[in-house]
C-alpha cells in the first residue's frame, strides 16, 4: 500500500495591519505579507490617494477614511486579495466643513462629520434645503467616513448649487452628545 502525500503551500496575502488609524491629513505606506509563492504583480484599487497602483508598497495620502483592495498574483498565476482600511480623524471634537464640491474629482466630494478619536458615533446627520425639506439623512454611523456622508444628490439626482443647512448629533465615548 503505497500512499503519497502531496504538500503544497497555499498562496495567501494579508494586509499588515488591516486597519490603520491616522491623523488627517497624513501619509502612510500600505504593506502586505505574501506566502505560498513569489508575488509578481500588485493591483490596488481605488487609485485615489495612492502613490502608485501597481507597486508592492504604495504610500497613501489620507485626507479621509478609505478602504483599499489589493489583488496580488504569484509566479504560478494564483491570485488573492486583501483589504486595508485607513481610519482618519482630526485632533479632537467635531470639525465640520463649511463647503464641499460634489463634482466627482475625488476631492471634497462628500459632506460628512469629521472629528477626533473621542467620537463614538454620529447619531444623526441630516441636510435640509432652503425650504426646510430634508434631502439627506444618515444615522448611527462612524465619524470620518465619507461613505456615510452626503454626495450632493437627492433621490439620485444632483441638487442645485446653493446654501443648505445641516443638523448633526454626535455621541462621544464618555456618553455625552453634542448637537
Amino acid at each position: 500500500n503505497n500512499q503519497r502525500s502531496l504538500k503544497y503551500d497555499a498562496f495567501n496575502i494579508d494586509a499588515t495591519p488591516p486597519i490603520i488609524t491616522l491623523a488627517r491629513p497624513g501619509l502612510v505606506p500600505l504593506r502586505t505579507t505574501v506566502t505560498g509563492g513569489t508575488a509578481t504583480s500588485y493591483v490596488w484599487t481605488p487609485i485615489s490617494g495612492l502613490s502608485c497602483d501597481t507597486c508592492a508598497e504604495p504610500v497613501a495620502t489620507a485626507s479621509s477614511s478609505m478602504k483599499y483592495l489589493v489583488t496580488v498574483t504569484n509566479n504560478y498565476y494564483c491570485k488573492d486579495t486583501a483589504t486595508i482600511y485607513i481610519q482618519t480623524f482630526v485632533k479632537t471634537g467635531v470639525a465640520m466643513p463649511n463647503a464641499f464640491s460634489p463634482n466627482g474629482d475625488g476631492r471634497n466630494d462628500y459632506f460628512y462629520v469629521m472629528g477626533g478619536q473621542d467620537i463614538k458615533r454620529v447619531k444623526n446627520l441630516a441636510v435640509f434645503n432652503r425650504y426646510g425639506q430634508k434631502i439627506f439623512e444618515s444615522t448611527n454611523s462612524p465619524a470620518n467616513d465619507r461613505k456615510f456622508g452626503w454626495d450632493g444628490r437627492q433621490n439620485g439626482k444632483k441638487v442645485d448649487f446653493g446654501t443648505y443647512v445641516y443638523f448633526a448629533a454626535v455621541e462621544y465615548l464618555d456618553g455625552t452628545t453634542q448637537i
